[in-house]
């Protein structure tokens, strides 16, 4: 077991990839620090520094890094080595092996398939433009400083809106150490389904 507060560290340069779900990232590097929150399996994070020792934790034996996300360089901490890899994470891969939500289509085929953003039509968006893409089994969420990837758990109807379950599967940033708790999107759809309203939130179909 190493000393947290006498452990000393190496300083490192480069970009891992976090290969499991929900990766504490902690104060210092040791098994025993306060957690600060955790990454998404997937998420992309610049490494800078090592510790001189090892960890053995359960049947591993790595050292810890110093990291943070790219590119909006949230909440530096330290990561377990075991759980992070060099080589870019398949993300493909991981989603093909996601479980499709069982949901009737008549629900669904208003937002299959389909992409929406917060610019108005024949606007000029050019920084900041926040936008929603539905695919069969996922949503993902996203602007240029941002992007989650939630999974459908469910669809039901809402009177004349839809209310969407789903769970955050992937993410650019770190997150809470609850995040896989469900979250719910309200949609609703006007203007003859040009526009969406998801949570309170106006977003206009894009394609």
């Amino acid at each position: 077991m190493i000393n947290a507060e006498n452990n000393e560290v190496e300083v490192v340069n480069f970009i891992g990839y976090v290969k499991v779900q929900n990766l504490r990232i902690r104060e210092n590097p040791s098994s025993k620090s306060k957690p600060l929150g955790a990454f998404k399996i997937a998420t992309q994070i610049q490494c800078i520094n090592q510790s001189k020792q090892k960890e053995k934790i359960d049947n591993y034996d790595n050292y810890w890094y110093k990291c943070f996300t790219e590119p909006s360089h949230n909440n530096i901490g330290w990561v377990y080595g075991e759980f992070i890899q060099k080589d870019k994470f398949n993300e493909d891969e991981y989603i093909s092996k996601l479980i499709e939500p069982k949901i009737s289509l008549k629900k669904t085929k208003p937002i299959l398939n389909t992409s929406w953003t917060d610019c108005k039509p024949n606007t000029n968006c050019a920084y900041g433009v926040v936008s929603y893409k539905f695919t069969n089994k996922l949503i993902v969420h996203g602007s240029d400083l941002f992007n989650n990837t939630y999974l459908i758990k469910s669809i039901s109807d809402k009177g004349n809106k839809v209310l969407l379950t789903c769970e955050l599967v992937m993410s650019w940033s770190d997150v809470q150490l609850d995040s896989n708790k469900n979250i719910e999107l309200e949609i609703e759809f006007k203007n003859s389904d040009k526009e969406i309203v998801v949570n309170n939130n106006t977003y206009y179909k894009s394609k």
